[in-house]
């Protein structure tokens, strides 16, 4: 599978209208092509006119093969003025199986990594046994994937589902350098936020 994640700034006072057309227009109109799988859209917590919409396809033959009429199309259905500001493209390395159960105050922590030329299979294997490990004992954890960027592979981004922002916070804060020790010191992230999953 792989990721298509889009950025946009979105008006705090219209982000519950850009949401409701994305819902009514776009993911109607991604339903219906081949190899679409699901998408979210996420709000960050500390700047919430950055919202990020994320697309799973199952090939990117799948989603380079959306046809360009449509996304003008979809776009001119959405009205408003919410050009995406970014796109990344990025595959699926590592994914939970589970299916994730949906919570209503559920988050996401969003980490970014430059991990090395050839230290990404190690960096992934390290990250599992020693952070992933870690948070699957503590409530707050649902799920997490490892997406690398198709374009830059050395970025990788860790997506890390958790059940509520108060839930996160009783992860015990004294662990944290203790994990992040047991870590490469070139393999700690290099941004993060975190943001409300919208839909």
């Amino acid at each position: 599978m792989v990721i298509e994640l889009l950025k946009f700034s979105i008006p705090i006072a219209e982000c519950d209208l850009f949401v409701a057309r994305n819902e009514a227009v776009w993911a109607k109109g991604l339903r219906e092509h081949p190899g679409f799988v699901k998408h979210e859209v996420w709000r960050d917590l500390k700047n919430p006119t950055d919202v990020y919409i994320a697309i799973d396809w199952e090939t990117y033959a799948d989603w380079k093969s959306f046809p360009l009429e449509k996304i003008k199309q979809l776009d001119a259905q959405m009205g408003g003025n919410w050009p995406a500001v970014g796109c990344l493209e990025l595959d699926i390395i590592l994914h939970d199986d589970e299916v994730a159960v949906r919570y209503p105050n559920m988050i996401i922590e969003f980490l970014k990594f430059a991990i090395p030329d050839g230290e990404g299979e190690a960096f992934v294997q390290r990250n599992e046994a020693i952070w992933t490990a870690e948070l699957r004992r503590q409530p707050c954890f649902i799920r997490h994937e490892i997406w690398r960027n198709r374009v830059d592979p050395q970025e990788f981004y860790i997506v890390i589902y958790l059940k509520s922002y108060e839930s996160l916070m009783q992860f015990p804060a004294e662990k944290i350098p203790l994990l992040d020790a047991q870590m490469s010191p070139q393999w700690l992230p290099k941004g993060a936020f975190l943001a409300d999953v919208l839909v």
